[in-house]
């Protein structure tokens, strides 16, 4: 009961669901953990004016910094899960000079196009780690390549068609389209005052899936607003921004294409946002091997099993089982194979030696209290628990709630009900971070 109360309490202070910010295994080879030099990058970036007719109908579009484990992981996990829908969606991922070549590496060799991009100089609120760079993922409106880019966030995974929602937007003559962040009310309606009198901006849209014509002017407006507004949250901004041009032709779409809570409520989900502020999916939140959480939603299951797929270290969750050799595992079932006489090996029979690495088994490294690929551990592994010092209040109680109680946290995500519907109005009755608390 009392996690029940401390759920529904962080829940009222929380301000925002998520907003932010995945392969076979890499080869193994040597290559630096450092940021690609300037002088070393492909300066590919244009001018509009000077870009021809886009090359792609359609693309998919990340942004990526920093140089986290977890983020490049879920990254290429969503990777997976559209081209399982669409295997010939072109996803291209925006880096900016703090991404590793390491990192980089590992998207190319899944088939993500590469685009080197500087960071947006504004410093917003820090409500995940890394959030203050969260205007960054501007840069995506400079994907003149394509003709209609669906950006969506690296806590999300495909489960269905998300041309459809291209399809919704070109046919009603729209160049911007997303999903509200709350049904209690829809696109421009929360544009006008609430019954407090404050304005909603943040509520206009959930940024986690956008669906929009890149050159049309959006990033454009979208600085001229923040210009005048100084908004400290990239949502807050892009509401802002749609409620300040009426003209601009914008289609809010069904929450089955951007779906967070109330998963129960939504029986066909094309796309499922597993973030709340916090994720609540992923190995660094909930262990893989709680078969309670993962097996509540075929999505969380999907998850899941990708998320295996790209690093099967997360199989342990004890340190002894993770740096363990991996070969002992098969060696008493190969000595049961192997000849009675060491003339008769052929060279293709050799068996491996205690000791030597297998080529064709995963190397684990324990680190950050966290069972990983060897291959990626130069990779910043965060500590959850030093994180939660540094985000906002209401943030890092979600996230404590979610892994000190994984299975009622997410019983009440798939059935919020009117709480998560309604109880997001209270966000912006104050001005430091939102808490009630210093509303009173």
């Amino acid at each position: 009961m009392g996690h029940t109360i401390l759920l529904w309490m962080a829940f009222y202070f929380q301000n925002s669901w998520a907003q932010t910010q995945q392969p076979t295994t890499v080869q193994q080879e040597t290559v630096s953990l450092e940021a690609p030099l300037a002088s070393d990058r492909i300066l590919d970036d244009k001018p509009t004016s000077e870009i021809s007719a886009p090359i792609y109908s359609v693309c998919t579009s990340s942004v990526l910094w920093g140089n986290s484990y977890q983020n490049i992981h879920n990254l290429i996990i969503k990777n997976r899960s559209i081209k399982a829908q669409h295997p010939d969606l072109p996803h291209f991922v925006l880096v900016t000079e703090d991404v590793s070549w390491l990192a980089i590496n590992a998207l190319e060799r899944e088939g993500m196009i590469i685009k080197h991009v500087d960071h947006v100089e504004y410093t917003a609120e820090n409500r995940e780690n890394g959030f203050e760079k969260i205007m960054t993922k501007m840069r995506a409106l400079e994907l003149t390549e394509c003709e209609w880019s669906i950006q969506m966030d690296t806590d999300m995974i495909v489960l269905g068609s998300i041309l459809e929602a291209v399809a919704e937007c070109e046919i009603g003559g729209n160049v911007l389209c997303g999903v509200p962040q709350s049904p209690s009310c829809h696109g421009r309606e929360c544009c006008k005052p609430q019954g407090n009198g404050n304005t909603l901006h943040v509520l206009v849209v959930n940024t986690g899936f956008l669906v929009y014509r890149p050159g049309s002017g959006l990033q454009e407006k979208l600085f001229d607003t923040l210009k005048v507004t100084k908004a400290k949250r990239e949502q807050t901004l892009w509401g802002q921004m749609i409620c300040y041009y009426e003209d601009l032709p914008v289609l809010m779409l069904s929450r089955k294409y951007n779906i967070w809570t109330d998963l129960s409520w939504v029986p066909d989900i094309h796309v499922l946002h597993y973030g709340i502020g916090p994720s609540y999916l992923g190995a660094d939140m909930v262990p893989l091997t709680n078969t309670k959480v993962y097996s509540k939603h075929f999505g969380f299951d999907y998850y899941r099993k990708l998320s295996l797929a790209v690093d099967s270290c997360a199989e342990h969750v004890i340190e002894e089982t993770c740096v363990a050799d991996p070969k002992l595992n098969y060696l008493p079932f190969l000595e049961e194979f192997l000849p009675a006489g060491g003339n008769d090996i052929t060279p293709t029979s050799q068996p491996i030696k205690e000791g030597e690495p297998s080529r064709f088994l995963e190397e684990c490294v324990w680190k950050a209290n966290r069972c990983i690929s060897k291959k990626l551990s130069p990779l910043q592994v965060d500590d959850k628990d030093e994180e939660m010092g540094e985000i906002i209040t209401a943030n890092a109680a979600l996230q404590c709630i979610i892994r000190d109680n994984p299975e009622g946290t997410i019983s009440m995500i798939q059935n919020c009900g009117m709480f998560c519907s309604y109880g997001l109005h209270f966000e912006d009755y104050c001005d430091q971070n939102f808490s009630l608390f210093h509303c009173l």
